[in-house]
């Protein structure tokens, strides 16, 4: 037991060998040898499980009693987590598997390597998601955004301003929080250091569609994309202590986790929007969670012709579609590059959630996140038509910020949409404020305005016509 924790600050070493020849061959993240991942029960003693099991703490995610345990030499996973399930003091008891980056897992990388920033502030992506209109309504001001990904280059003059203070790396506790390799080839895979660059990407794409968002960076990722489902769980509760309303995941795992789970199921409760990346290997099966989880925003990819990526991942069980493919954003050492991957297209989405909840911060908690999904969802451009072998696979549609930001006349039922559910809300809205404002709760009475003459009464009643008979 005492050599495996002594190492343990060389967390992907251990794994390296069954990610060559596991995840390489069939792209199923591997189980890592010897742990496991227990929640207690309120008021237990880590302590006295550890005794009565053999087991050792290797880490401990903060305010919640959830701990990732050495094993004793030589026991049977199986059977020994049995006998941690039959623990009273115990409430779950799963194994520890790898996760990765998408773009690790499928082994891209960024290029076009420009030293100016001209490339990422005028590229297409922006104008093909309707951000520069969205930008008129929003720009994300009083959010704080969770990146839980790799280091990021704080010093990158893209990013200046946009960094929140307090991020942490959880993979060995310390406040560094660069993008830099360490000269190793982790996961044996014959690539040093190839998923530098991930994580200031991703906040370079953040930065720019909510300039005004304050971005925490949460590092669970090593320079070679490799993390495991307890440090991700963490990342996302560390997210949750420290205020953030939306967190962004570009990374994913093959296994269904119980403490991943139990992340996201705080989240959503705490109305925090989870966004996740679908991966980049073209399935549907197995799946990449947390991207499939009710709970979280799980994000495909598509081209500039809203056509899904060659690489993304789909499925049923997707929410929404973004442009991933060469998506320029800021790389290592104050420079631009190109990259794709459905990591690019997750923080567009989770940079429009931001918008929306900097537009509309009086939607408490209890309806925060349910508002976002709805408002991203029914504003997404329909892409079924032009991908008829994934109709219904790749979410809603294709992201639209501008639609999503913008007031709606005649959404009198908050779903973002004009239809005729909104007919007993606008009656209400015309008949009685208060109890238009009773019935319906954070939602704009003005909206029933639609003649545009300052006041709700009947002669908005053509009007609002017109817009349920518009096509």
């Amino acid at each position: 037991m005492s050599s495996r924790l002594s190492a343990l600050g060389a967390l992907p070493a251990l794994f390296a060998l069954l990610l060559s020849r596991q995840v390489h061959a069939a792209d199923i993240d591997p189980l890592i040898p010897d742990q496991a991942i227990v929640r207690l029960i309120p008021g237990a003693d880590i302590n006295a499980v550890n005794t009565r099991h053999g087991t050792a703490t290797l880490r401990a995610i903060a305010n919640r009693p959830i701990y990732l345990l050495d094993m004793p030499d030589g026991v049977d996973p199986e059977i020994f987590r049995d006998q941690l399930r039959d623990d009273p003091d115990v409430n779950y008891v799963d194994f520890n598997y790898a996760s990765e980056a998408p773009e690790a897992r499928g082994r891209t990388f960024f290029f076009n390597v420009m030293p100016v920033p001209d490339q990422y502030q005028t590229q297409a992506v922006w104008s093909a998601i309707g951000l520069p209109q969205a930008h008129q309504h929003s720009n994300g001001g009083g959010v704080l955004l969770a990146m839980v990904d790799g280091g990021l280059e704080i010093a990158h003059p893209a990013l200046a301003g946009h960094i929140a203070p307090g991020g942490q790396n959880l993979i060995d506790g310390s406040a560094n929080l660069e993008d830099v390799g360490d000269g190793q080839d982790n996961d044996s895979d014959g690539l040093v250091d190839e998923a530098v660059g991930h994580g200031t990407h991703i906040a370079g794409i953040l930065a720019h569609v909510a300039p005004q968002a304050a971005i925490l960076p949460l590092v669970v990722l090593d320079s070679d994309g490799l993390t495991d489902n307890f440090l991700l769980a963490a990342g996302v509760f560390a997210a949750l202590d420290a205020g953030a309303v939306v967190v962004n995941v570009s990374i994913g795992t093959t296994y269904d986790s119980k403490v991943l789970e139990d992340a996201l199921d705080e989240a959503e409760l705490a109305g925090v929007v989870v966004v996740a990346a679908a991966g980049n290997l073209n399935r549907s099966a197995p799946p990449e969670y947390p991207a499939v989880l009710a709970a979280a925003l799980g994000v495909v990819s598509v081209d500039g012709a809203d056509v899904k990526s060659s690489f993304s991942n789909f499925g049923a069980l997707m929410d929404l579609a973004a442009p991933g493919e060469a998506v320029y954003s800021t790389i290592p050492g104050g420079q631009y590059a190109a990259w794709s991957g459905t990591s690019m297209a997750t923080p567009l989405v989770s940079g429009a959630a931001a918008l929306l909840l900097a537009r509309h911060a009086d939607w408490p908690a209890s309806i925060r996140a349910v508002r976002v999904t709805t408002y991203l969802q029914n504003t997404a451009v329909a892409i079924d038509a032009g991908n008829p072998g994934f109709a219904g696979q790749l979410g809603a549609g294709r992201l639209d910020v501008d639609a999503a930001v913008r007031d709606i006349l005649g959404d009198l039922n908050c779903d973002a949409r004009v239809n005729v559910l909104d007919i007993n809300a606008f009656v209400l809205a015309i008949e009685d404020a208060a109890a238009y404002a009773a019935a319906h709760p954070f939602c704009d009475r003005g909206l029933a305005d639609l003649n545009g003459d300052g006041m709700v009464n009947v002669l908005d009643i053509g009007p609002f016509v017109d817009s349920l008979l518009a096509p």
